[in-house]
């Protein structure tokens, strides 16, 4: 009797892989709340916005306690390589966050524009009717 083939022996176990999770003593520190106040959150010291708000607080102090004008913040955030925009905004939460309030320009209102004037017939108004070329073409002759 022919014997049946038999399956190859397995090959061995792999070595187990270093666990990518850190050991009970490496764990991180638990979360420390950010603090809030007038509903905006300050945000973690080292980051982008971080450093914004660390550069608003240095202006701040030089200035006695005084609010730092805003091209003063910006100008410094850019020298520092922080996008423009990123800056602006931030600035703007760090004064809700102080409680300070920027004084505004203030705006004149734009004129009102007469409503009882047509306004031209447009692409979605109804179009204007083409003058009888052939009148035109008799006026001219008759002058």
């Amino acid at each position: 009797m022919a014997k049946a083939p038999t399956k190859p022996a397995k090959p061995a176990a792999k070595p187990a892989k270093a666990s990518a999770k850190p050991a009970a003593a490496e764990k991180k520190a638990p979360r420390v709340p950010q603090e809030k106040h007038n509903g905006v959150s300050r945000p973690s010291a080292g980051t982008a916005t971080g450093n914004v708000w660390a550069i608003a607080e240095a202006i701040q102090k030089r200035g006695k306690g005084k609010s730092p004008a805003r091209a003063d913040v910006l100008a410094a955030c850019e020298a520092d390589g922080i996008n423009p925009a990123t800056a602006a905004t931030q600035f703007g939460k760090w004064c809700r966050f102080n409680g300070l309030t920027q004084a505004r320009p203030v705006v004149a209102a734009a004129k009102e524009k007469p409503t009882s004037a047509k306004k031209p017939a447009g692409k979605k108004g109804k179009a204007k009717a083409d003058p009888d070329p052939v009148e035109e073409e008799e006026e001219e002759e008759e002058e």
